[in-house]
């Protein structure tokens, strides 16, 4: 962020604002609030020169004085000598009081230099829009502190916190309401902070905290201060989120490697999640050099551009909004309940997220046609898994590309592009397939309403080795028995996207929410337009 620091009328200011309409709309301010004035550098030298000068001209005349005197009282006559003596007596008398005076003046000079450059120092490490240290300040106090404890054994800790889709509300809300943003938390954290500890801006939106104490006590802070941001909104309107890796001195053996291992704490915290505190721990954070970490960057930036796709697609129709996001929840509940390991079910819903995406393909006459679609309409639907396939390919791993391709295989083989069966079909596909279906028979369609968990999960196990497989609608009724399925919330209904609020196992999740007062549909399955669901696979 642009700072600016200008001198007007005795005191300096910081412009913190962008542009010259930045300008206009937030004036300058004085930063920090301060009783001393500020002394104009250039005229102080100057007049430091001026009194040189002049005690030099003062040191002239004495030592002339010093020469003339003895010299006249020598060759004159001694009733001549004394009037001479005492005019030198007087000139060298106004001369020491004149370098008292201009002696008096320097030190004055000199004393308001230093206490501006005490000012001055104070300015260079506070952050001038929270009033926080800032990073200068920060490593400097990083370094004592950690010298002081490792000469005496004390537990020393730091939380490193970020802000949340920080961008996001600057892109939303502007600049100056991201500024505002920041102040806040600014002040909430120093309110959380305890008395010897540091709180500091390092960052645009990044904090620091460095406290005494074990790992335990920092992370115990950190969700503290996680608790504080979180509970309110940090501006009208804006509610906000932080994420925090915290880690002790302990762990670490130095200052640099201390904040290395906070902030893979706190990338850890945002990768998995965020609005989370992570205490650093070797089987826990994964350590990433920081090719690894680009890797990692650049891959999420060519995920984020297919995303954007698969939101497009969903928002052609708003009664398939967010479907998505329901399918890749869903599928991952699902996937935990079979026993599959985080990084798996993780990458399972990164697939179902765009699972989808090849409709973006699909004419949107096809897409929210509220009749039966003729066999040229379903043909160029039924392409959408293969056209999916092809766009992330270059994004997903291999296995994952598989997975969005085959998410239409049925397990009898009747399913397409490929009509594969069994266990032939990839097992992230076959979840998915479950997940996908599911969402279809909860969610409103322009040709029909949702119908309820309870309907859904019937023909879920009518369709058992015929449209899912086995292990797949097991694990679902696994879920079913513990009520993860079951719940609704009131709010929901009506609400075609069915954002009613879910547990897995007892962890709150997004999830779909029922429809008890829609009519069910009628026949031996579920019809979609004008077929029977084991002659073709629900629409979505």
């Amino acid at each position: 962020m642009p700072i600016e620091t200008r001198y007007r009328g005795g005191r300096y200011v910081a412009d913190t604002t962008r542009g010259r309409q930045g300008l206009r709309d937030a004036p300058l301010r004085l930063v920090p609030p301060s009783p001393v004035p500020q002394v104009d550098w250039e005229d102080a030298v100057r007049r430091i020169a001026r009194i040189r000068r002049r005690q030099l001209a003062l040191l002239g005349v004495v030592g002339a004085l010093t020469v003339a005197g003895p010299v006249a009282v020598a060759t004159l006559h001694v009733s001549h000598a004394r009037p001479i003596v005492a005019g030198v007596g007087a000139m060298a008398a106004t001369a020491l009081v004149g370098w008292a005076a201009l002696d008096r003046s320097l030190r004055r000079v000199v004393d308001s230099l230093g206490r501006s450059a005490r000012v001055l120092a104070g300015l260079a490490a506070t952050d001038p829009l929270t009033e926080l240290p800032n990073h200068r300040a920060f490593q400097e106090r990083l370094q004592e502190e950690s010298a002081r404890a490792l000469r005496a054994g004390a537990p020393l800790s730091l939380v490193l916190l970020d802000l949340d889709h920080f961008k996001r509300i600057n892109d939303t809300h502007g600049h100056p309401a991201g500024d505002a943003v920041v102040r806040e938390v600014a002040r909430r954290l120093r309110e959380c902070a305890r008395e010897g500890e540091m709180v500091a801006r390092i960052g645009g939106e990044e904090f620091a905290w460095l406290l005494p104490g074990d790992g335990m006590d920092a992370w115990q802070a950190a969700e503290r201060a996680r608790l504080a941001v979180e509970s309110a909104p940090v501006a009208p309107g804006i509610p906000l989120t932080i994420s925090a890796g915290v880690c002790e001195l302990g762990q670490a053996g130095s200052p640099m490697e201390l904040l290395r291992l906070a902030d893979g704490a706190l990338y850890w915290a945002k990768a998995h999640g965020r609005n989370r505190s992570v205490r650093y721990s070797p089987e826990v954070v994964e350590e990433l050099s920081d090719a690894e970490r680009a890797s990692r960057l650049e891959h999420q930036q060519a995920l984020n551009a297919v995303l954007a796709l698969a939101r497009a697609v969903d928002a052609k129709d708003p009664y398939t909004m967010r479907h998505s996001q329901r399918v890749a929840e869903m599928a991952a509940r699902v996937a935990l309940e079979m026993g599959w390991s985080a990084e798996r079910v993780r990458l399972l819903h990164e697939a179902a997220v765009l699972h989808d995406v090849g409709k973006i393909a699909v004419p949107d006459l096809v897409l929210t046609k509220p009749g039966r679609l003729t066999e040229d309409e379903f043909a160029l639907v039924r392409q959408h898994p293969v056209r999916g396939a092809e766009i992330v390919a270059e994004t997903l791993t291999t296995e994952q590309v598989a997975w969005v391709r085959g998410h239409h295989e049925r397990f009898d083989g009747a399913g397409y592009p490929d009509g594969l069966a069994g266990h032939g079909i990839p097992d992230g596909a076959r979840i998915l397939a479950l997940a996908d279906a599911w969402d279809a028979m909860t969610s409103d369609r322009p040709y029909r309403p949702g119908m309820s968990p309870a309907r859904a999960f019937e023909i879920c196990g009518e369709e058992r080795r015929a449209q899912f497989c086995p292990d797949v609608v097991a694990a679902l009724a696994r879920l079913w028995d513990a009520g993860a399925l079951a719940g609704e919330d009131p709010a929901a209904d009506g609400d075609p996207l069915g954002s009613a609020q879910l547990q897995y196992r007892g962890v709150p999740a997004d999830g779909m929410g029922r429809r008890r007062d829609r009519s069910a549909v009628s026949g031996s399955g579920l019809v979609y337009r004008g077929q029977t669901i084991r002659e073709a696979p629900p629409r979505f």
